[in-house]
C-alpha cells in the first residue's frame, strides 16, 4: 500500500509541476494589465479582453502560494506575487472594502457587489501567501476582509452568513453566485467556504475574536447545516421572509 501511495503521490506532483502550474503561468498569465486571463475556451481559444474574477485570482494567489511553501522554488512565489498585487491593487475596493466579485480585462470594476465567498476566498489566498512568505501586506488585507465580513455579514440576531451585500453593504435582492442557485440569503457552500479561509487566517493570526468565530462555524454545522438523519449536508437555509435581512434562520426543518 506505500508503495502504491508513493506512485500516486508521484504522478500527481508530475502532473501538478509539469502541466497545472506551467499553464497558468505560460498561458494565462496577463502581463499586459496584470493578473490572469478570465476565459479560454475548451478548444484553447484565448479570450483576452474577457472579465476577471475575483474567486479566479484568489485561488491562483493559494495555490501558487501553497506551491512555493512547499516546493520552494522562486518561479511559483513570482507567479503568487503578481496573484496578491491584483488582488490588492484592483480587485479590492478602496472605498467601502471587501473585494469586488469582477473587474474587466484592464482592471475596471464592472461588477461590484460582495458576494461573501469571494472575500473567503481572497482571505484564504492572502493568508496563504502570508504563510509562505511572511508578507505583512497579505496578512493586513486578510484582516481587512475579516472584519468586512463579520460587521456586514454576520448575523448577530438569527447567527450565520448572509450570502451577499451591495457595494456599499446594504440589502441585495439577488444573492445568488449564479443563475443556477437559489436565492437565498444563507447558504451552506459560502458557510463552508468562511470556514476554510477563516481555518486558514487562524494558522498566521491567533486572534481571541477569530478563535470564536471559527467555533461558531463549527458548531452551526453541525447543529444547521448537517443533516443528522443522512450525514448530508443541507444546501440552503430555511426563510420566514424577505423583507428582513434579520429574519433568515439557519433552520434545517
Amino acid at each position: 500500500m506505500n508503495k502504491q501511495l508513493a506512485t500516486l503521490r508521484g504522478e500527481v506532483a508530475e502532473v501538478l509541476i509539469r502541466n497545472i502550474l506551467p499553464y497558468w503561468m505560460e498561458r494565462m498569465t496577463d502581463h499586459t494589465y496584470g493578473g490572469f486571463y478570465g476565459r479560454v475556451t475548451g478548444k484553447e481559444e484565448l479570450l483576452t479582453e474577457a472579465d476577471k474574477g475575483a474567486v479566479l485570482h484568489a485561488r491562483i494567489l493559494w495555490a501558487f502560494s501553497a506551491a512555493y511553501r512547499l516546493l520552494g522554488k522562486e518561479e511559483y512565489k513570482l507567479i503568487a506575487t503578481h496573484a496578491k498585487r491584483f488582488l490588492i491593487d484592483r480587485l479590492y475596493d478602496r472605498d467601502y472594502g471587501g473585494v469586488y466579485w469582477a473587474v474587466d480585462y484592464q482592471g475596471n470594476p464592472v461588477d461590484v457587489r460582495k458576494q461573501i465567498y469571494a472575500l473567503g476566498f481572497a482571505i484564504y489566498g492572502l493568508s496563504e501567501y502570508h504563510r509562505a512568505t511572511a508578507d505583512a501586506e497579505a496578512l493586513t488585507y486578510a484582516i481587512h476582509l475579516f472584519e468586512s465580513i463579520e460587521r456586514h455579514s454576520f448575523d448577530r440576531k438569527h447567527n450565520g452568513y448572509l450570502e451577499a451585500l451591495t457595494q456599499e453593504w446594504c440589502e441585495i435582492e439577488d444573492m445568488r453566485l449564479s443563475d443556477k442557485d437559489a436565492n437565498e440569503r444563507k447558504t451552506m457552500n459560502t458557510h463552508l467556504h468562511i470556514l476554510e479561509p477563516y481555518t486558514n487566517l487562524y494558522r498566521v493570526w491567533q486572534s481571541d475574536r477569530l478563535k470564536e468565530q471559527l467555533r461558531n462555524l463549527i458548531v452551526i454545522f453541525r447543529d444547521k447545516i448537517v443533516d443528522r438523519q443522512t450525514c448530508h449536508l443541507n444546501l440552503f437555509s430555511m426563510t420566514t421572509g424577505r423583507a428582513n435581512i434579520l429574519s433568515i434562520r439557519m433552520d434545517t426543518t
